[in-house]
């Protein structure tokens, strides 16, 4: 079952570890056949380099496990990602070092360079915390939740990413090479801020009137 799409998803984990953005089985990526309402998701607590395309699991929209090996323990937040933006095909869940940091530190990603603008129309934003009630139960589709509410003035398709509070930070796009891809800008903008408020601090970002010109320029 969607043998095709389980290759696609394998390879963008794969460079998802290549990249630096997983550790050790911490991390994944998914993607949807959103026709026939299902999506792939690597297997929990594997490696990267021991993935194998046909132990990759198959869900459908309704939360069921349909074949594979026991899924990532985080597919019910893509799952709720899928549900919760449409355009989406695909979603990458990535642990860079310098966005981890500022998922520590719960803080949003502002822009200080073009190469932030070009591929995020302005600061990746940062979730708020989970509740004690909704850590406790139905933890996952609680963080997909608050992911949805970061958004609820915000555009996902201009800003195709987010930083987790205290959890790892999520990226998506309609293919699993593009999510992956926007996983990595997510960290470089990240470790670009990071290093230009040390050098710097209370340095001023971006004006709005430059990331919309670099933004427009990259997608005309």
């Amino acid at each position: 079952m969607l043998e095709e799409l389980k290759y696609r998803v394998w390879e963008a984990n794969r460079r998802l570890a290549k990249l630096g953005l997983a550790k050790f089985s911490e991390g994944s990526v998914s993607g949807a056949d959103r026709d026939k309402g299902l999506f792939v998701i690597k297997p929990e607590g594997v490696d990267f380099d021991e993935l194998l395309p046909e132990s990759f699991s198959v869900i459908d929209f309704n939360a069921n496990v349909l074949e594979g090996d026991t899924p990532s323990a985080d597919w019910l937040t893509h799952l709720a990602l899928y549900k919760s933006f449409a355009d989406i095909g695909a979603v990458a869940h990535f642990a860079g070092d310098s966005s981890l940091g500022f998922a520590a530190a719960r803080r949003p990603v502002p822009v200080f360079s073009t190469l932030h603008a070009k591929h995020f129309k302005g600061d990746i934003p940062a979730t708020r915390l989970l509740t004690k009630e909704e850590i406790a139960q139905d933890f996952e589709l609680n963080i997909g939740k608050t992911v949805a509410e970061a958004f609820e003035n915000r555009s996902y398709t201009e800003i195709p990413a987010v930083i987790v509070s205290g959890d790892m930070p999520y990226a998506w796009a309609k293919t699993p090479q593009d999510a992956v891809m926007n996983a990595a800008y997510a960290e470089t903008a990240a470790k670009t801020a990071l290093s230009a408020l040390t050098l710097s601090q209370g340095l001023p970002p971006l004006s709005v009137p430059m990331i919309e010109k670099v933004w427009t320029k990259n997608t005309r």
